[in-house]
């Protein structure tokens, strides 16, 4: 938090300036919301991105790392039952891509538009669709832990299953009594 107030600590001549750019932006049109801004030419803030550059890739580097040495150790491991070592494949899978799927769904897309603010890129609608992604997290995580985990996606498949031929045999029940009238 100190750090972010020593790179947004503005002055009123850029708070007009910025104000300037944001109103002649067409989705302001309406007025300008209350807003925070930061220059990106301030050394510090500029600091502040690439040391968090730096520990995203270095916190992946070592996910990645330690996650394919478990794997190795695991895959050549003789004292190991198959299916203890199907389940830590099943795992692995999940931890891997529960890794991953925060990079793709969030991390790129909003590495993508802060690395526009570095470079000034101006992409219209970038916003709005980087914040479209950040909910949808959960959600993939869910599904791949269903899919890649077997008990969870057999009960899921056998309750679906169920399901559908629940309905399948009320809808046979109600056509065959209409067509009996």
């Amino acid at each position: 938090m100190g750090w972010w107030a020593v790179c947004s600590w503005v002055t009123p001549e850029i708070i007009e300036r910025k104000a300037a750019l944001l109103l002649s932006d067409p989705n302001y049109s309406d007025g300008i919301p209350k807003f925070m801004t930061a220059e990106i030419d301030n050394p510090s803030f500029l600091f502040a991105f690439l040391y968090c550059y730096f520990l995203l890739i270095l916190v992946y580097s070592i996910i990645i790392f330690t996650s394919y040495k478990v794997f190795k150790h695991i895959k050549y491991s003789t004292t190991i039952s198959p299916e203890l070592l199907d389940v830590q494949n099943q795992v692995t899978i999940i931890l891997t891509v529960q890794a991953v799927a925060p990079v793709l769904v969030c991390l790129f897309p909003m590495g993508m538009f802060l690395t526009g603010s570095v470079l000034y890129l101006d992409i219209p609608g970038l916003g709005p669709i980087v914040s479209w992604f950040l909910p949808w997290i959960p959600v993939v995580n869910s599904i791949i832990t269903i899919l890649a985990i077997r008990t969870y996606r057999l009960y899921c498949f056998s309750w679906l299953t169920k399901a559908v031929t629940s309905v399948r045999n009320s809808s046979n029940i109600i056509n065959s009594h209409s067509q009996a009238q």
